[in-house]
């Protein structure tokens, strides 16, 4: 695997922030810094995943932000009606700092006009502000002085660098190994391609962004592929409240599946809750898929219907750890929305993956919203006709 040149850069701002010294303060003793990260301009936390690895693995308490309408915080782009509500994620974490705290502020790009701003509100609070190839605007160098300066690029090289591969990555390739393996029958009115198209469903409290290494592999080879965030999920701008049924949560699927011209003929697949909407998926158009693909994903059927499947699942359901329920209809009640804790994400779901996707994951998972078995059996009724006509592989 090469690693570039910008990898090293990472590298060397981890050490030298680690070694930034700090003022002495009233403070109680501590092993390691509070490092606050800001990500920079239609990016969110999660493009500090790897840096908040290093930090975290040397001791340090690590917090990466997402500023409004970024990354998967809430509000939308034509919400923010100035500035002063894009900044306001990090002001509100600055405010209710203990007095005796002192972070260290880290920017990127148009962050750095964030953590200027709280360091005009907040300076008692910081201890060092690092601007990473940030804008820096200062008490006489303002905004617009900064948007007339001419922009310079970098140009990155690579570097050849080896790295073990764990054993989900070998499971990942033999995964895509098989996917592209997979033939696909020809219809008459299809024109040739090189290659195959994959749509990739991602599982519970996850998004499309959980694919990037196997649609890296697929694209690699000459695959077209579309990653999906089903609603509510990933960067999708439905809010968990706001999915009545689990045909809303369905729906960016449908609405693929029935945009694509009537001769293309895609590969489904899906993983755990995901299995779901490819199920429904191959209800509703058949037609216009070569092979369903299940990677340890439920997978209901004409004769194993939804209720049954979620039976097996609580009967097989091992300690749910620091995984969190809410229950916005009272605790005499079913729970309405679930999230994966970090100590279950760390020891079931990804004990084999490199740290750093588990980095990733905890800034960008979202609640699962848990509709019923009533409304869940209506959304996926399956037929031998139609969901039986299209072949499926369970993994």
């Amino acid at each position: 695997m090469e690693l570039s040149k910008k990898h090293c850069m990472l590298i060397s701002f981890f050490i030298i922030l680690s070694s930034i010294g700090t003022e002495a303060t009233k403070e109680p003793p501590r092993t390691g810094k509070h490092f606050v990260l800001i990500h920079g301009s239609c990016l969110g936390a999660w493009s500090w995943y790897k840096l908040v690895t290093l930090l975290k693995s040397s001791g340090h308490n690590v917090t990466a932000l997402d500023l409004a309408a970024s990354g998967i915080n809430p509000l939308q782009a034509n919400d923010l009606q100035s500035s002063f509500d894009y900044f306001k994620p990090l002001r509100d974490f600055m405010e209710p700092l203990p007095s005796h705290e002192r972070v260290i502020l880290v920017s990127h790009s148009l962050g750095g006009m964030a953590i200027s701003q709280v360091m005009e509100y907040f300076p008692s609070k910081i201890s060092v502000a690092v601007f990473v190839t940030a804008l820096m605007p200062g008490p006489t160098l303002n905004i617009s002085t900064l948007n007339q300066m001419p922009r310079q690029f970098v140009s990155i090289g690579r570097a050849k660098h080896n790295m073990e591969l764990s054993k989900k990555y070998f499971v990942l390739i033999s995964f895509f190994i098989i996917l592209s393996s997979l033939g696909i029958e020809s219809t008459k009115d299809e024109p040739p391609r090189t290659g195959k198209h994959f749509v990739l469903i991602h599982g519970a409290c996850l998004g499309a962004w959980s694919w990037y290494k196997l649609e890296t592999l697929l694209k690699s080879s000459g695959h077209s592929v579309t990653a999906l965030d089903l609603g509510a999920s990933g960067i999708n701008p439905l809010q968990v409240n706001d999915l009545q049924s689990s045909s809303d949560y369905f729906k960016p699927l449908r609405d693929f599946m029935e945009a694509l011209p009537f001769h293309e003929r895609v590969i489904l697949v899906g993983h755990s809750y995901g299995g779901y909407a490819i199920s429904q998926a191959m209800e509703y158009f058949p037609s216009k898929i070569s092979v369903a693909v299940f990677a340890t994903a439920f997978m209901p059927g004409p004769t194993l219907n939804y209720s049954t499947l979620n039976q097996m699942r609580v009967s097989q359901q091992g300690p749910r750890l620091d995984n969190h329920f809410t229950y916005d209809q009272g605790p005499n009640n079913p729970p309405t929305t679930f999230i994966s804790g970090p100590l279950y994400l760390a020891s079931e779901v990804f004990l084999l993956s490199p740290i750093e996707d588990l980095t990733l994951a905890t800034l960008l998972l979202r609640p699962l919203r848990l509709f019923s078995d009533e409304d869940l059996s209506k959304q996926l009724m399956l037929s031998t006709k139609k969901y039986g006509s299209v072949k499926g592989l369970s993994l």
